[in-house]
C-alpha cells in the first residue's frame, strides 16, 4: 500500500511538473465570457431573489453561434417529478457576480410556464411551439434576430440539426475532410451578455485529455457534420500538430483567425 502511494505521489508531482494537470488559473477565462461547462449547473432565481432551479442545458443555433434557450430543471424532489423549461436566453439576467441568472417572473409564473418531461423534449424547431414560449416571456423569436434561411434538401436526404444541445456539443468530435480526427470539442466558451459562443476549444494531440494543445476555433469555422457527435473543421492535421496551442493560464478573448476566423 505505500509503494502504491508512493508511486502515485511521484506521478502527480511529474504531471504537475510537466505542466500537463491543469492549474487553477486554467479553470477561468477573462470576463465576460464563461465556460458553457460552467454555466451548465448554474442556479436560475425569480425577482424575488429565491431560486427556481438550475440551467441543465443551453440550446445553440448551429448556423449562428447564438444561444437561443436555456433549459430549466425546476420543481420535484431529489429529481422526481422535475420539469423542463425552455426560457429564451434573452429573458435571462447574469448576476453581478456571475454565479446565478436571474427572470424578472415570479416563482409562480416560471413554473407554471409550458414545461415538458427530462425524457421527453418538444420540437425545438417547430414554429408554434416558439410562438408560444416567446409569448409566454415576453421575448421576439430568436428567429427574428440573424437566423440563416434553410436550404431545400431532397427529404431522403438527412438534413442537419439548426438547433443544438450545448451538452451534445461538448461530447462531440472534431474532423477534417479527409476523415481523419483532430480532436475533441472539450470546452465551449460564450459572451454570457451578448448571447453568443466566442470560440469552441479544441484538445488535441494528448492522451487521455492529459497533454492536449489547445486551440480557439471560431464557431462559423466548424461545419456540422450529419447526425451528431461530430463537426468538420477544414484544417491539415500535420499543420494543427505542428502549431502551438495557446497557453491555458491565459484563456483568449476571442478565436484564433488562424483556423477559419
Amino acid at each position: 500500500m505505500h509503494s502504491l502511494r508512493t508511486f502515485f505521489g511521484i506521478t502527480f508531482v511529474l504531471l504537475w511538473a510537466l505542466n500537463i494537470l491543469p492549474s487553477s488559473a486554467a479553470q477561468d477565462v477573462p470576463p465576460p465570457l464563461a465556460k458553457m461547462s460552467n454555466v451548465i449547473g448554474q442556479a436560475v432565481e425569480s425577482k424575488l431573489g429565491n431560486q427556481v432551479g438550475q440551467i441543465t442545458d443551453v440550446v445553440i443555433q448551429a448556423g449562428t453561434g447564438d444561444m437561443a434557450y436555456a433549459v430549466l430543471a425546476a420543481g420535484g424532489f431529489l429529481g422526481l417529478g422535475e420539469k423542463l423549461f425552455a426560457i429564451p436566453w434573452r429573458a435571462l439576467q447574469q448576476s453581478a457576480g456571475a454565479k446565478t441568472f436571474r427572470l424578472e417572473m415570479t416563482e409562480e409564473q416560471i413554473t407554471q410556464a409550458p414545461a415538458f418531461d427530462r425524457d421527453r423534449w418538444p420540437d425545438l424547431e417547430d414554429k408554434h411551439w416558439c410562438d408560444t414560449i416567446h409569448a409566454y416571456y415576453g421575448q421576439p423569436p430568436y428567429w427574428g434576430k440573424r437566423l440563416p434561411a434553410e436550404t431545400p434538401r431532397p427529404t431522403a436526404e438527412q438534413a442537419t440539426q439548426r438547433l443544438l444541445r450545448a451538452s451534445h456539443v461538448l461530447q462531440s468530435r472534431i474532423l477534417n475532410p479527409q476523415g481523419q480526427q483532430l480532436g475533441d470539442i472539450k470546452e465551449v466558451v460564450i459572451d454570457t451578455t451578448a448571447g453568443t459562443v466566442v470560440y469552441a476549444l479544441l484538445g488535441s494531440g494528448g492522451f487521455l485529455g492529459l497533454g492536449d494543445k489547445l486551440f480557439a476555433i471560431p464557431w462559423h469555422a466548424l461545419q456540422q457534420s450529419e447526425g451528431l457527435g461530430t463537426f468538420t473543421l477544414d484544417v491539415d492535421k500535420a499543420a494543427l500538430q505542428a502549431a502551438p496551442g495557446f497557453d491555458k493560464d491565459r484563456w483568449p478573448t476571442q478565436a484564433d483567425t488562424r483556423w477559419g476566423g
